[in-house]
């Protein structure tokens, strides 16, 4: 297997070639969706997590995996979610496959690639490095479109979006998506200013204070709280945060000042923001029609994705308030399966997240590490079950994210076999001097 040296500095771990890929296809889900107009014929995050995980499969020294109820819950949405897909006699539908991609098949990949690539403390290194990177990235791209500069923007795609009023959506396309990416990157900048040496944790820390400024400017409420009790998780869990945390409030007020300075309807904006109740009234006709949908079609539901196409067929008007747009995905994930997929889908995709992300950060830590990881696992569920609850929450990157850091997090119960590996324990002691770990305990 073809491999890349990673560190040499400070250790003699070599890195697998599936590790690189995996996250080269992590950082391309950034941009899923748009692949056409980077002038590719694809996304290209999905061959190359297609690769990565064909290496993975490949790789002779990878972990063993227990076995574990999560898997079965895991195929059985598989197969229920592809023969609602096949009830609709639309295979050739690109919208119903990439959503059966992107929802169901790759987060649940994920999540098992989560605990099987990442299996020593530098490479989970790599993921906070990744996620300071993406952070400030993301931030800088998604100030230049909240101003109107477009000469910095990369790719070029996104100075369509350089006027999309007052809501920052970055190289997604959408505000909400682009919160998520915001918070969790800034749980992995967390994690990276506790556990990173030199640079890379200056690095870390411009990737909190970046991060911290997109979480604001997404003007997603569900996001602000979601970040806000992130943070609150870190300080109870890890005890240095709490001593970090009158720095990073520091930071993050300073650079919401210096924002807000530069950019002075900003602050209005999120007075309105918090204000406003359109969304909301949007979000209740569609929740309630599918309501009316599941106890139509209990079993099999509607057909998978089909609800947008049909949901004006459920929608009825309500006494006390308008109807504005109501061709739209139900704003409950949860509903939304059920309405589609049938009630046995929807308690299986429950369980699924339940048996895997949740069990996985509430499973006790054994080292200083993987406290932080459950740390990290929190702050991601956080970010998951409000747009989940909130919104079709269809977002690429965020749940690929969300879902391969459970499978980190959950490592220590979810293998019945890690593979011994002389140069990882010898690149542990080594990194002991670089993060503060143990290479006996982790």
């Amino acid at each position: 297997m073809a491999e890349a040296a990673v560190g040499r500095a400070h250790s003699p771990e070599r890195i697998p070639l599936h590790v690189w890929v995996i996250l080269a296809g992590l950082i391309a889900s950034v941009f899923s969706g748009y692949g056409s107009e980077m002038g590719l014929p694809v996304s290209p995050d999905r061959p190359l997590l297609l690769v990565g995980l064909l290496l993975l499969a490949l790789h002779r020294g990878r972990d063993r995996l227990r076995w574990s109820p999560v898997y079965a819950a895991m195929a059985f949405v598989v197969v229920a979610t592809l023969f609602s897909w096949l009830g609709t006699g639309s295979l050739g539908d690109d919208y119903q496959l990439f959503g059966f991609i992107d929802r169901i098949v790759m987060p649940f990949a994920m999540f098992v690639a989560g605990c099987l690539t990442f299996t020593t403390p530098l490479r989970r290194l790599l993921v906070s490095r990744v996620g300071s990177v993406l952070g400030v990235y993301l931030v800088v791209m998604g100030l230049q479109q909240l101003v109107g500069t477009t000469a910095l923007l990369f790719p070029r795609y996104l100075a369509r979006y350089a006027d999309a009023g007052e809501r920052v959506v970055g190289p997604f396309g959408n505000s909400e998506a682009f919160g998520m990416a915001c918070a969790l990157t800034l749980a992995l900048g967390i994690l990276g200013a506790l556990r990173d040496r030199g640079w890379w944790r200056a690095m870390a820390w411009l990737g909190i204070v970046a991060s911290s400024v997109g979480v604001v400017v997404s003007m997603t409420r569900s996001v602000w709280l979601a970040a806000l009790l992130g943070l609150i998780v870190w300080a109870v869990v890890e005890p240095r945060v709490r001593r970090l945390a009158p720095w990073a409030v520091a930071l993050g007020v300073g650079a919401l000042v210096l924002v807000t300075s530069v950019l002075p309807d900003l602050l209005a904006a999120l007075v309105d923001r918090l204000t406003t109740t359109r969304s909301l009234y949007d979000r209740d006709y569609v929740n309630e029609a599918a309501l009316r949908v599941i106890a139509e079609h209990p079993w099999g539901g509607i057909g998978w994705l089909r609800f947008v196409e049909e949901n004006v067929l459920w929608v009825r008007q309500a006494d006390d308030y308008p109807i504005t747009t109501v061709t739209i995905e139900v704003h409950n994930v949860f509903l939304s399966r059920a309405a589609e997929t049938g009630i046995p889908a929807a308690i299986a995709w429950g369980l699924a997240m339940l048996l895997g992300p949740v069990r996985s950060a509430l499973a006790i830590p054994a080292t200083a590490e993987s406290r932080a990881w459950k740390a990290v696992a929190w702050s991601a569920l956080l970010v998951w079950i409000f747009p989940t609850m909130l919104s079709p929450n269809p977002y690429v990157f965020p749940n690929l994210l969300i879902w391969m850091i459970g499978g980190i997090a959950g490592r220590g119960i979810l293998l019945a076999r890690e593979v011994p590996r002389a140069r990882e324990i010898a690149s542990a002691g080594s990194t002991e001097r670089v993060t503060g770990l143990s290479p006996a305990r982790c």
